[in-house]
């Protein structure tokens, strides 16, 4: 991940301040943690103050910890041996080398979207969400300079510190909305952001505030994108000889892939919510039962409109030759999964009992899309 964000502070300790070193604390407080009836350890924050409480200095030692055990190998081997027996796997995969193994890991990560020099900004976030149609991903040519000389900057070292803000942004968004909900507690009862004192009336405004600062960050990336994309077109057109129908199917086919799967996500994640909370108290109530189907329905529709769309699908030659498909058609399951329903399967009617048909649906619900195209 440190090489992957072009982060260099990932993995490493903070150097140890010359003056009053006694008072250096590596761990910041976090706005809330989760109830103490579910924690297992005490906060970061706690643990460093209590082991502090008496400072003894020394200097930082960066050697893996597995150098404080006498056999780490044969540790790690007899660790991993225990987790398989436990696991009952009947057929756990053959010891390799600490070479192989990494050199596996290496592979996970040898994808053009994990290079440094894109400063992280295809790292677990799409880039054509924000553009209702794919024409809309790429600005107009005129805008620009020299090719050359975009190519060169359109990945500069402050694109990550961008990405790392709205990452953060979000993370913040996150916590503030699980106090708001009480899935996380606040320590001591009182409830400080950035350094103030808040009251919990004052949540929502502050939510609505913090969100506002993240679609601004985002959209500040997201020009970024389309510059991006925009100078990549421009490239293609100026090489020629297809390049720029080819990048242009390409595009066409991110919009259409990463739309659809927001779709199903919303939906399947919208039908998971609805039946947990249906089936919550044990009884499914005609009310409840009436809203599962409803987003059962809406769930299924969404499936539906990706098994009609298939055929009109169609996927370059050297993507289905990297995906090793032999079309966009043959590489998702037909949609057999009827509109839901009152019924068990056998006519009768299940409200007020916990089973739902819906419910046993999902797992068809989440069929695996691909991942990067490109």
């Amino acid at each position: 991940m440190q090489r992957t964000l072009n982060d260099p502070t990932i993995r490493e300790v903070p150097e140890i301040p010359q003056s009053d070193p006694s008072s250096h604390r590596v761990f910041t407080e976090q706005i809330a943690q989760p109830p103490r009836m579910w924690s297992t350890h005490p906060p970061n924050t706690e643990r460093e103050e209590n082991a502090k409480k008496t400072y003894v200095p020394m200097r930082l030692d960066n050697a893996p910890a597995w150098t404080y055990f006498a056999l780490p190998e044969q540790l790690r081997e007899s660790v991993t041996g225990y987790l398989f027996e436990r696991a009952e796997i009947k057929d756990p995969p053959e010891a390799v080398s600490t070479e192989a193994a990494l050199a596996a890991v290496d592979e996970q990560f040898s994808h053009e979207s994990y290079d440094p020099s894109y400063q992280g900004t295809y790292v677990g976030r799409s880039i054509t969400l924000s553009a209702e149609n794919a024409g809309d991903v790429v600005g107009a040519p005129s805008t620009l300079g020299s090719i050359t000389e975009n190519l060169d900057e359109i990945y500069p070292p402050s694109l990550h510190e961008q990405i790392t803000q709205w990452r953060n942004l979000g993370d913040e968004v996150s916590m503030l909305e699980a106090v708001e909900s009480g899935v996380l507690e606040t320590p001591g009862g009182g409830l400080r952001h950035r350094g103030k004192t808040i009251r919990r009336s004052q949540l929502p405004s502050v939510i609505s505030n913090v969100k506002h600062e993240q679609k601004s960050s985002l959209s500040e990336i997201e020009q970024h994108d389309k510059l991006c994309r925009t100078v990549h077109q421009a490239a293609a057109r100026e090489i020629a000889h297809g390049w720029q129908n080819y990048l242009d199917r390409l595009t066409r086919l991110l919009h259409y892939v990463e739309h659809r799967i927001a779709d199903l996500d919303d939906a399947h994640s919208h039908l998971a919510n609805t039946t947990s909370i249906a089936v919550a108290t044990g009884r499914v109530s005609q009310k409840k039962l009436n809203k599962l189907m409803a987003s059962g329905r809406d769930l299924r529709q969404v499936m539906g409109e990706i098994d009609e769309n298939a055929d009109q699908v169609t996927v370059p030659a050297p993507i289905l030759a990297k995906l090793e498909w032999k079309s966009w058609r043959e590489s998702l399951d037909k949609i057999e999964l009827p509109a839901p329903d009152e019924g068990d399967g056998s006519g009768r009617c299940i409200a007020n009992r916990r089973v739902c048909r819906t419910r046993r649906s999902t797992e068809k619900a989440t069929q695996r899309l691909p991942g990067p195209l490109f």
